[in-house]
């Protein structure tokens, strides 16, 4: 019997509201916010600072959107593959308990609520969104037959950046295109991390992932996309006199890559997918940065008071100042608000999972014990940062060995030898096999 022949079936019938969170992925947060922080990142250079609250809105949610829309065109491209895939064959579409089309309503619906919001900005910012949309249904169809098709997922995360300068001033300048070359670094080293998990049954199928191209130099490669797209950045945003605030977020951006390394260097698939979903407090520590260099870098050039050409009065003078001033107070507690409501709630994300979740984290049979359970927790450790390594996990006891423990093997010995069946032709075989299991007390040895 061959591996495409084997039942697929789900272990239990889960709701539809669970299928349909399965499949926008609403449990993985990490997905949505490697979107979010580059487009943030360039929403503060195009505006110069805090972009107001209609804008950080529609970007928000809007990214929020976008992310399970592209989840959805790619499960529905991926249906026939992913049953091959040790990590995707229980979701919803390639279990067959989410029709096709159901999945396209939902994506549609998505697609259109996000677009609804970039309608309230300008037209160049929609032109731009209704090319990200074609360029995200293009992707899936590339693993077929581009060798590294993480550079167009690439071009397809990164039109955030383009779409940012568009609503802000209409227009794409060079700068955006560089930031997008930096996101597109970024975003070619954590996919490949992420194809890194799947290499093996990615070989068998016939997929094309930069994983399988870049071959024994993977690695390498991963950490070279990682010290390339935060060198550009830093190259990028330094002109920008974003003062002494921004670099201690580039240097713990730049502090996390040795950490990558160390999980990515044995290419086992947990270290992997660990790397992967933690990838995004590269883009937290960097738009924090940029977020606090605007505002804590003083007054922006057009708040700046201009000498007067007559003779103002010295009480006209003031006011200005001090109106410029409470200006930039306000932009300040602005950006503070904005960076606590983008980082807190992913870290308060409670663990949800569905059925297919535990299942699909089992990726190999051949995993040890202690790999496995922390495999189980992968969903709930995506939200927690690598600065604190304390953080409350889930207990270990149900996800490690089951089975008896020395002292469960001497109880059941004594309790079968002291009981009415001690005579049976099985007792003594169970004695010996208990007795065989038992460590040797201090007496006996």
């Amino acid at each position: 019997m061959t591996d495409s022949a084997l039942p697929l079936a789900a272990p239990t019938r889960r709701s539809r509201v669970a299928l349909y969170l399965d499949l926008i992925r609403f449990n993985r947060p990490a997905g949505w916010l490697v979107l979010l922080w580059p487009t943030l990142v360039a929403l503060w250079v195009a505006s110069d600072g805090f972009p107001g609250w209609h804008l950080l809105a529609v970007f928000v949610l809007g990214t929020i959107l976008t992310r399970p829309a592209g989840c959805v065109i790619n499960d529905i491209a991926d249906r026939a593959f992913d049953r091959h895939v040790q990590r995707t064959r229980t979701r919803p579409l390639t279990t067959g308990e989410l029709s096709v089309g159901e999945a396209a309503l939902v994506g549609l619906a998505l697609t259109a609520l996000a677009l609804a919001l970039v309608l309230t900005t300008r037209r160049e910012a929609v032109a731009w969104s209704a090319l990200g949309v074609l360029v995200a249904v293009v992707y899936p169809y590339t693993k077929r037959f581009l060798p590294v098709p993480q550079a167009v997922l690439g071009v397809a995360f990164s039109f955030g950046v383009r779409i940012a300068f568009a609503a802000v001033t209409g227009d794409v300048p060079p700068l955006a295109w560089l930031l997008l070359a930096a996101n597109m670094g970024m975003v070619l080293a954590y996919d490949t991390e992420y194809a890194m998990v799947d290499r093996d049954d990615d070989l068998t199928i016939g997929i094309k992932t930069s994983a399988i191209t870049f071959g024994r130099w993977d690695v390498a490669c991963v950490m070279g996309c990682y010290a390339a797209c935060l060198l550009l950045t830093a190259g990028l945003l330094a002109p920008l006199a974003l003062g002494w605030p921004f670099w201690p977020g580039w240097l713990l951006a730049a502090a996390q890559l040795p950490w990558h390394h160390a999980l990515i260097r044995s290419r086992e698939r947990a270290g992997c997918f660990t790397a992967f979903s933690r990838s995004h407090w590269l883009g937290a520590c960097l738009f924090a940065g940029v977020a606090l260099g605007f505002a804590l870098g003083g007054l922006r050039s057009s708040d700046r008071v201009q000498a007067p050409n007559s003779a103002a009065s010295s009480r006209a003078r003031r006011c200005a100042a001090s109106s410029a001033s409470m200006k930039c107070s306000g932009r300040r507690v602005a950006c503070m608000c904005v960076m606590a409501a983008c980082v807190v709630p992913p870290l308060l994300v409670t663990r949800w999972r569905s059925t297919s979740g535990v299942s699909s984290l089992r990726l190999a049979s051949s995993v040890a014990p202690r790999k496995v359970a922390s495999a189980r927790r992968w969903d709930c450790s995506v939200v927690r940062p690598i600065f604190v390594p304390a953080c409350t996990m889930a207990s270990r006891k149900r996800n490690t060995y089951a089975g008896p423990e020395p002292e469960s093997a001497v109880t059941a010995s004594s309790r079968l030898s002291s009981s009415s069946q001690r005579n049976s032709p099985v007792v003594p075989i169970t004695r010996s096999i208990c007795a065989r299991s038992a460590p040797l007390s201090p007496a006996r040895a």
